[in-house]
């Protein structure tokens, strides 16, 4: 009997100090997807484990994310680059991966392609939030919109002249947008380093400090390498540290 109060105690103790985490993310294949796997989840789970810490995952688009660090109602925002949240928020040290945006571009675009510098001048379209047009020191008809495949839809009507996104989550959307094979996809137009961000509070820095020494230890162990490899299928995109 007392053994089975002992545990009981043991097991109330654990839920009671358990600290919770609300985590806002966008979904992004490979990365955050909804059944609770990809590598920034992953990786966080890694890194944030149970029972110490609860993570509650928090699916919604990435401006949406970005505000509700901003007004208190999340701990972490995955996937950011520096500055994006100007002063609510202060970003690991660790870089989690190198973000490469692709450019789906229109047929007359594609012949007349040199590179970043042939979108000066166009009409291009991001999801909203990314703000991709400070990345990119080039002078674009630049706006945003709120889906991918809405996106793909106004290039392929010639509303628009490039879609900036990524190729993986385009591919599957390629036919029901109406796009032909003379619609190209222009690789790595911009290349940023991605970080998580954390709320500019003591919690957010303890919490980024624990992020950053559990990142390390767990990069030098080949960890991190092997989740996004088994996630994104390559570890082209992970820059190499320490």
């Amino acid at each position: 009997m007392k053994s089975l109060l002992l545990i009981f105690s043991l097991l109330i103790s654990t839920l009671t100090y358990a600290q919770t985490l609300n985590v806002a993310t966008d979904t992004w294949e490979g990365y955050t997807d909804r059944n609770g796997t990809g590598y920034y989840l992953e990786l966080l789970n890694a890194i944030f484990p149970s029972p110490e810490y609860q993570l509650k995952i928090l699916h919604m688009p990435y401006a949406r994310s970005v505000e509700a660090l901003r007004v208190g109602q999340a701990d972490i925002v995955l996937g950011t680059y520096v500055g994006d949240i100007d002063d609510a928020a202060i970003y690991s040290h660790s870089i989690v991966e190198e973000d490469i945006v692709d450019a789906i571009v229109s047929p007359a675009l594609a012949k007349a392609w040199k590179g970043k510098e042939s979108l000066e001048g166009q009409s291009v379209v991001a999801k909203i939030g990314y703000e991709f047009d400070t990345a990119l020191d080039v002078k674009m008809k630049y706006s945003e919109n709120a889906h991918v495949l809405s996106m793909l839809k106004m290039l392929a009507q010639k509303r628009v002249d490039a879609v900036l996104d990524y190729e993986a989550g385009v591919r599957p959307l390629w036919a029901e947008a109406g796009l032909t094979d003379e619609f190209k996809i222009k690789k790595g137009v911009i290349r940023a380093t991605t970080h998580f961000a954390f709320v500019n509070d003591i919690h957010g820095k303890a919490l980024m400090d624990k992020f950053d020494e559990r990142f390390k230890a767990l990069y030098l162990d080949g960890v991190v390498q092997d989740l996004y490899v088994k996630h994104v299928g390559n570890d082209s995109g992970l820059p190499k540290q320490y």
